[in-house]
């Protein structure tokens, strides 16, 4: 199910290295990326588009963001490798925000890693 989300999401993609921000384009192995996927949407279903997904480090410092599509989906891929095990980081929509801890099997070097992470909005 993410890949296909992964897929679907045309979101502008950043890679974040060793959690400090680079603004290219993440085409790193499977076991050198983390993709971190998800909507954005209203307590109806309604996507929000354009809305700031903001990735923040540990002392709450922006570390990059990203914008939803018009479908509310948005993707960034972050550059990681089998030391960032277990480190957290979190995920702020406007005044919501979802702490993401870093999970993979360290052992799998194909399968692609990452995590689903959806926000609901109140209008």
């Amino acid at each position: 199910m993410m890949g296909k989300l992964i897929n679907r999401a045309i979101a502008g993609a950043i890679v974040i290295i060793g959690f400090g921000l680079s603004t290219a384009h993440a085409t790193h192995e499977a076991n050198h990326r983390f993709t971190v996927v998800g909507t954005v949407t209203y307590e109806d279903g309604a996507p929000v588009p354009r809305e700031k997904v903001a990735i923040l480090g540990g002392d709450e410092t922006e570390l990059g963001s990203v914008r939803t599509d018009a479908q509310g989906l948005y993707r960034t891929v972050l550059h990681l490798h089998d030391p960032d095990l277990g480190k957290v980081f979190d995920l702020k929509v406007q005044d919501q925000k979802k702490k993401v801890r870093v999970q993979f099997d360290p052992d799998d070097k194909t399968t692609e890693r990452g995590v689903r992470v959806d926000f609901v909005l109140s209008r």
